[in-house]
């Protein structure tokens, strides 16, 4: 457990070259959102960033996966521009193709090891499923009522590719905790924009979610895979940053979780906790409840006195605001609402999955295929709805693709499953820390995948297929 920690603190070439491109992708999105999306930057950037790329190909995932942590879909969505005319080809497409060919161009095609490219049963189905996106697209030009529309969705499905590159680049375990350090001390990183939403009252890039949050929902996501790092880490008692900063920087994360008002994220948070006392030895299980009554005894008290300085000094001052709290455990409420009495987004939700079963029921063996929309009347108000943007990436898929094309993801799934119990049941508690950790990932990404679009839209789908081909990788490595 030792070397994980150490090996989250090292910082050696790919870490370096990571950062250099990291920070070229980060100025390119801030000329955009600031100032303009010039073409002649925008392929500067990606050729000065390709140049560090060839050196460490793994830097280029790790950069895109960094820089999308950090500018959310201002770097995700942002597209190549010439002239008037945007192309929804992205910097972060141009970057992953950047990282495989510099990756395939350096392989000797004959000294390949036979294990990374051996064909399990997962990656079969998942081949199956890609299959069927690709038959529903061509079925789609023929019945779509929005011809654009289904290239797009296909498009974003398509980002399952990452999987593969992943499995692929990521070959050891000392590479799969490159990416965990990138997953941690992005986290890290994601702490200013957290204190940035609890001064200013709302979370930097939120406006695009009704209601007031304090860290934008994509941060929030973001946000999970180091907390879950840092659970599973103070769990086996190995504190990264020492004991007291790692106990800070895990309560300032907490708090951005909280304040985002994501109630699937909460949940999935939750779940994965629970994942982890379930499959930990009792000394450990004993170390995760210790962690659990200091975070609450601490926030608790942080809490009074906030409440005590906005009666002592006034509301001036946004943090000491007793709107935050009264926010928070407004929005926790609505966990417990059904029926007529539903929050308007669970209710939406609701009633947008009954109308896609109806919709399913049409055509359940193959689907409606991509590029389809349906009116439904909500509350009184009508509402046009692709059927891809339903908040639930398993119904929009089942209903898109039928019963033959959704069948594959759910058995790749199932496998995927399968191997992190094999993992996690394991004697060795190195291989035992990060099946866990994967675990987590895979809780909190599956509780997305229900009530959002976590599979629709790239920013969120990369960091799903890069965990799932960690887990992969993990399976190969096994002792």
């Amino acid at each position: 457990m030792e070397t994980i920690k150490k090996q989250l603190l090292s910082f050696g070439k790919i870490e370096l070259n990571t950062v250099v491109v990291t920070v070229f992708l980060c100025l390119l999105s801030l000329v955009v959102l600031t100032l303009t999306n010039n073409p002649l930057i925008f392929a500067g950037i990606l050729i000065l960033s390709a140049f560090f790329i060839w050196q460490t190909p793994v830097a280029g995932l790790f950069a895109a996966l960094l820089t999308t942590m950090i500018f959310g879909e201002h770097f995700s969505l942002l597209p190549l521009k010439i002239g008037d005319d945007i192309y929804k080809i992205y910097a972060l497409d141009f970057v992953l193709i950047i990282t495989f060919f510099c990756w395939f161009l350096q392989q000797n095609i004959k000294t390949l090891k036979h294990e990374s490219m051996k064909a399990n049963r997962k990656d079969f189905w998942l081949l199956v499923f890609f299959f069927f996106l690709v038959l529903t697209l061509f079925r789609s030009f023929l019945t779509a009522s929005d011809k654009i529309l289904a290239v797009a969705t296909f498009k974003n499905y398509s980002y399952l590719l990452v999987y593969f590159l992943t499995a692929l680049m990521l070959n050891s375990k000392e590479q799969i905790i490159r990416l965990l350090k990138i997953f941690l001390w992005g986290g890290v990183v994601l702490i200013g924009f957290v204190i940035y939403g609890l001064v200013s009252g709302r979370g930097l890039w939120s406006e695009a979610t009704a209601g007031l949050r304090y860290l934008s929902g994509l941060h929030a996501y973001y946000l999970t895979f180091s907390i879950i790092i840092l659970l599973v880490l103070m769990a086996y008692r190995q504190y990264v940053f020492g004991y007291f900063k790692t106990l800070l920087i895990f309560l300032l994360q907490i708090a951005g979780l909280v304040g985002a008002m994501f109630r699937h994220l909460w949940l999935g948070i939750l779940a994965a906790g629970a994942n982890l006392l379930i499959w930990l030895d009792f000394k450990r299980q004993n170390n995760l409840l210790k962690i659990a009554l200091i975070s609450f005894c601490v926030l608790a008290i942080i809490a009074l006195v906030v409440l005590w300085g906005a009666g002592l000094i006034g509301s001036d001052y946004n943090f000491l605001q007793e709107k935050w709290f009264q926010s928070v455990l407004g929005r926790g409420a609505t966990l417990s609402q059904t029926g007529s009495l539903a929050e308007s987004a669970a209710g939406w939700r609701l009633a947008t999955w009954k109308i896609a079963l109806e919709k399913f029921l049409d055509n359940p063996l193959i689907g409606l295929g991509f590029g389809q929309k349906f009116f439904f009347e909500f509350r009184g108000f009508v509402d046009l709805v692709d059927i891809r943007n339903i908040h639930n990436d398993f119904a929009s898929l089942l209903v898109q693709l039928g019963l033959l094309g959704f069948a594959p993801f759910l058995l790749f799934n199932w496998y995927q499953v399968r191997d992190l119990v094999k993992l996690i049941k394991q004697k060795d508690e190195f291989q035992k820390a990060l099946a866990l950790i994967f675990s987590g990932f895979y809780i909190v990404a599956l509780f997305g995948i229900f009530f959002a679009i976590y599979l629709m839209f790239n920013g969120t789908s990369i960091f799903y297929w890069t965990v799932m081909g960690g887990i992969t990788t993990l399976m190969k490595n096994e002792k």
